[in-house]
C-alpha cells in the first residue's frame, strides 16, 4: 500500500500545532502516525516553538486525516492559514 508524509505548516508558531496533533491522535486510524518534529533551540531562546506537524498517511488514512483536519479548522478561528505539503507529491486515495 502506498504511503506518504503530509506536513502541516502553520503561518505562526505557538500552541496550535500541538493542539492539532492532539486532535489528530484522537482518531484511531491516525494514532502513532502524528509527529511534531524537533527543531534545534536557537541561541537566546529557552526552547523551540512548534510551527509544523507531520502525519504519515496511506490511501486508507488520508480521508480520515482530511475530515479531521477540516473539522478542527472549523473550530479554530485563531488559525489564519495552514499550508500542506505531501511527500511524495501524489498519494492515491481509495474512496472505499
Amino acid at each position: 500500500m502506498a504511503s506518504g508524509t503530509i506536513t502541516v505548516d502553520f503561518s505562526v508558531s505557538g500552541e496550535e500545532p500541538r493542539l492539532l496533533a492532539a486532535w489528530l491522535r484522537d482518531e484511531d486510524e491516525l494514532r502513532g502516525r502524528v509527529r511534531i518534529p524537533s527543531k534545534p533551540i536557537q541561541p537566546g531562546h529557552m526552547g523551540g516553538l512548534v510551527d509544523v506537524i507531520t502525519v504519515v498517511l496511506t490511501g486508507g488514512t488520508a480521508p480520515v486525516f482530511c475530515r479531521s483536519l477540516f473539522s478542527w479548522l472549523s473550530r479554530r478561528r485563531e488559525v489564519q492559514k495552514v499550508s500542506l505539503s505531501l511527500d511524495p507529491p501524489r498519494l492515491s486515495v481509495d474512496p472505499g
